[in-house]
């Protein structure tokens, strides 16, 4: 890891560059989420895995191997349909 060590400057905006050698050792891609803590007097950068983005709901349903409902559930729900239907037509809705 020692000939790993290289030197830099940063950009505006302190912008630097990780060399494509010290990112290939560590199997870093090309964007990558980190971590900068100071330590003593030195700066360490270690990487961090990226979150992952949002979950959605149909990505948490499609994992759901039982069912969510049972027969009588859907039973009932079929009902409620079926009342709140026959109440728009008495209400002309």
């Amino acid at each position: 890891m020692n000939n790993l060590a290289t030197y830099g400057q940063t950009f505006s905006k302190g912008q630097l560059t990780i060399p494509k050698k010290i990112r290939e050792y560590y199997g870093l891609g090309e964007n990558f989420a980190y971590k900068i803590t100071p330590y003593e007097d030195k700066i360490v950068i270690e990487p961090q895995e990226k979150k992952s983005k949002k979950t959605t709901l149909s990505q948490v349903l499609a994992k759901i191997k039982e069912p969510i409902f049972t027969d009588q559930d859907y039973q009932d729900y079929l009902a409620m349909r079926k009342e709140n239907e026959n109440r728009m037509q008495e209400l002309g809705i």
